[in-house]
């Protein structure tokens, strides 16, 4: 690549990188620049991915969200733009150094800034939500219970809350040592054991507190879905017909296999496959034409 093949601005920031980056202690400014912007597009991937995890719960979001602002703090505070930038800034003049790393701390800062500006960490739902991770085995008590009720506008009985939690905290003494369950699947466990009408409150508030979205990655998910689906070969699809093909192709994690197996003791769902019942729709328009036709008789 050569002068011709670029903008003048983007040039004259690569020109001394025309045959490409280098991984060498004697890095340019403008490499020092590149390699920077990798380390921090890596730190914010790494929270991502969590984040977008098919596991991820609201319970787990202040924490991450917490975790995420005291990696930017520790590299705002440390200047931090990465070993391999690092190592190459102390082979450059020091007037040079103290330039690019005034540049990194601003980048940690404004990045500090936008994120407390979009999340609240102090009065966030987030933060109460937190404790129903059971983190460390510890269970959360009636006020915290109660305080989340009221959040979620849910309509607690205190009394039966209270046995309900005692319920819990059995639950988590009889837990095996080796278990490292947390979050959703722990609280799934737990109402498997106890039954979910024993547990009403708890249950409700479980419930209503894990569906709350936490990024709009599985939203995307879903329209990607439905547009595979509801194609321009398949637009007679009802809207029903699509609606149950995404539900099922998001809250299916069977293999064919597993799905065979678990089908075949399912006389009730076998029947209605073989059944014409299903098709309702078919009726519909049979009783209309029928209902039109009298009407022209008459």
């Amino acid at each position: 690549m050569g002068a011709e093949d670029c903008d003048e601005v983007v040039w004259d920031f690569i020109k001394d990188q025309e045959n490409g980056l280098t991984a060498s202690p004697e890095l340019s400014i403008p490499e020092c620049y590149l390699w920077f912007i990798h380390h921090v597009m890596n730190l914010f991937t790494k929270y991502i991915k969590l984040l977008e995890a098919d596991d991820f719960s609201p319970f787990q979001l202040y924490d991450l969200m917490f975790d995420l602002r005291i990696d930017l703090e520790k590299h705002q505070s440390d200047k931090f733009p990465g070993t391999l930038v690092q190592n190459a800034l102390k082979l450059l003049p020091v007037k040079d150094q103290r330039k690019f790393l005034n540049v990194v701390e601003n980048v940690y800062t404004r990045a500090l800034d936008y994120l407390t500006q979009w999340f609240d960490f102090e009065n966030s739902v987030f933060r109460s939500l937190a404790v129903l991770q059971m983190k460390e085995r510890e269970t959360p008590n009636l006020q915290e219970c109660t305080a989340i009720g009221h959040l979620l506008n849910i309509s607690l009985e205190g009394d039966a809350l209270y046995d309900e939690l005692t319920l819990l905290e059995k639950f988590m003494k009889n837990l095996p040592a080796e278990s490292n369950l947390i979050g959703i699947a722990l609280w799934t466990q737990f109402f498997q054991k106890v039954g979910a009408h024993n547990a009403d409150n708890l249950y409700r508030i479980i419930s209503r507190a894990s569906i709350i979205p936490t990024h709009n990655a599985y939203c995307e998910r879903i329209f990607s879905h439905m547009k595979f689906l509801w194609s321009d070969d398949r637009n007679r699809l009802r809207v029903e017909m699509v609606r149950a093909e995404v539900c099922i192709k998001n809250n299916f994690n069977m293999t064919c296999i597993e799905f065979y197996k678990y089908i075949k003791e399912k006389e009730k769902i076998l029947n209605l496959v073989q059944s014409n019942a299903k098709y309702t729709f078919k009726f519909k328009e049979k009783k209309n034409e029928m209902s039109n036709k009298e009407t022209k008789k008459s």
